[in-house]
């Protein structure tokens, strides 16, 4: 059951925190263009 709460934890939250990461190393840009707008607030 610990697994599976794990899983769901990587796949629901992944997204967002690789993205948040690729933005603190400039990687991406901080304003919401093209395909990123729907995933930053």
């Amino acid at each position: 059951m610990l697994v599976a709460v794990v899983v769901l934890f990587i796949i629901c939250w992944g997204p967002i925190l690789i993205t948040n990461l690729l933005t603190a190393f400039d990687v991406l840009d901080r304003l919401n263009y093209g395909y990123l707008k729907p995933m930053r607030t």
